[in-house]
Order: C-alpha cells, then structure tokens, then sequence
C-alpha cells in the first residue's frame, strides 16, 4: 500500500515561479513586444503606402492643374506621420 505524502509547508516554489518560467516569462512577453512594434511598423508602412498611391491618383488625374497637384499631396501627408516632422527627421540626419 503506497504511503501518503508529507506536506512540505509552503517552501516549494509557486508553479512557474523557478528561473526557467521567469526567463520563459521574459522571452514571451519580449515577443509580444516586438510583434505589436512589427505590426505598428507594418501599419505605418500601409499609410505611406496609401500616400503614395493617392499622389499617383492626383498626378494621373486629368486636366489638374500643378497647383490642384500639389495642394493634394500638402493634404495627404500629414495623416502618414505618426509625429508630425518625426519621419523626415529620421529620414535626414541633418534635421
């Protein structure tokens, strides 16, 4: 007949409480991290994407004036910048 085990009184550690589920811990929650900045990344990217393609539209559109061209590409850049002047400023050391 098997014995009956001895309770230890609370000195075992919690479950996941060793080194090895702290650094597992650690490692998960540095992959979540750096998947939410990818997918903001990705994000950004899908909005200048989205500038640009409506740059295209304006230049192809017909008889529009280069003024009409320009005012439209003043009016689609500004939601593509998650700082307003942070993005140049990254793009051009001197800024």
């Amino acid at each position: 007949m098997p014995r009956a085990r001895k309770a230890t009184g609370g000195t075992r550690p919690a479950r996941g409480a060793t080194a090895g589920g702290r650094r597992k811990t650690t490692a998960r929650k540095t992959t979540e991290e750096l998947l939410q900045q990818s997918e903001h990344e990705l994000g950004e990217r899908v909005k200048e994407l989205n500038c640009l393609y409506g740059i295209a539209t304006l230049v192809e559109t017909p008889d529009i004036s280069l003024e009409e061209i320009l005012q439209g590409t003043a009016d689609l850049i500004p939601p593509i910048l998650a700082v307003p002047g942070d993005h140049l400023r990254a793009n051009h050391p001197r800024g």
